[in-house]
């Protein structure tokens, strides 16, 4: 028996009739009544628009590597126009009526996302466009509201999405500002170290309520930033906001190379790996700490020359 590969099964798809079935052992993608089939999921679908035009819907979703194979030697075979549809994990014979509800989902979805981001605006734009070519090529009765038909005609205009990404922008600075602000208010007489220990500490010091304890993290580790913290505990051991303990030793040595601009990378501190040193920050390991913590830190630990 000749090699049979799956780009030879997608060919054979759309040069068989439309209620063709076939499939080999060992072949990972097979087709059926007009459908096409990666692992099982339904990826592809022939069939005829209201015109009696031949098209193949094909997925937007990818589901693993090998589908992503699938689904280009199924773009690539197609000898008629693909038209992009939501087909889910597992489908087998969705309706047309589903297919374009999942698009409008999709929308509603990303309609409620930072649109001033391209991949948000992207999604939306697709997930419009999926159910446009749905509604332009087949007879089904689900309509979208008017809000979500504005949206998409912003977004498909450049000036437009430049204002868009323009007050986002504003936004963000605004909000920057006040958190820098509402940081320095926090911060007055109290030292970084202790306002991170009385967040991120399990025995809560300060006796703090959760919603306290989640506003003051908001304030010293905005959205994104990504920072840890280090304190020292009563011990004198060194303690993080990610649960992690060094001993006052450990914690010393890597301390008094920082403090004397011997702290490069590459060099391990205790189990951890020194990855950069910046002027604000210093990263070891998954720890991206703020110089301003260090600096507070050597002068409670004693160290000189900070």
């Amino acid at each position: 028996m000749s090699y049979f590969s799956t780009y030879d099964m997608a060919h054979k798809f759309f040069y068989d009739d439309l209620n063709g079935y076939y499939t080999r052992a060992n072949c990972r993608s097979w087709y059926n009544a007009g459908g096409y089939y990666s692992y099982g999921t339904r990826i592809g679908q022939r069939l005829k628009d209201k015109n009696g035009v031949e098209i193949c819907l094909i997925s937007i979703n990818c589901f693993s590597h090998t589908t992503v194979k699938h689904l280009s030697e199924l773009r690539s075979a197609a000898p008629v126009e693909c038209l992009p549809v939501y087909f889910e994990y597992g489908d087998n014979a969705p309706t047309l009526t589903e297919l374009a509800n999942r698009a409008v989902k999709n929308m509603e979805f990303y309609a409620g996302q930072p649109l001033s981001r391209a991949a948000n605006r992207d999604g939306f734009l697709t997930a419009y466009k999926s159910y446009k070519n749905l509604k332009t090529r087949f007879k089904i009765s689900v309509k979208i509201p008017r809000r979500l038909v504005t949206l998409a005609n912003t977004l498909n205009d450049s000036e437009a999405v430049k204002k868009l990404k323009a007050r986002a922008a504003a936004v963000q600075r605004e909000k920057t500002l006040k958190a820098r602000e509402e940081l320095k208010k926090l911060m007055e007489g109290r030292r970084l170290m202790d306002l991170a220990r009385a967040v991120y500490s399990y025995d809560n010091p300060e006796g703090l309520t959760s919603d306290e304890r989640a506003n003051i993290k908001k304030i010293i580790n905005p959205a994104g930033a990504g920072l840890s913290f280090i304190w020292l505990d009563d011990n004198g051991d060194f303690q993080t906001s990610q649960h992690i303990h060094m001993t006052r030793v450990e914690g010393l040595k890597a301390l008094k190379l920082w403090a004397a601009g011997k702290l490069k990378h590459g060099l391990t501190v205790g189990f951890y790996t020194v990855l950069e040193v910046l002027p604000d920050v210093v990263k070891i390991g998954c720890h991206k700490i703020p110089v301003e913590n260090l600096k507070e830190l050597a002068t409670a630990a004693g160290v000189i020359n900070v």
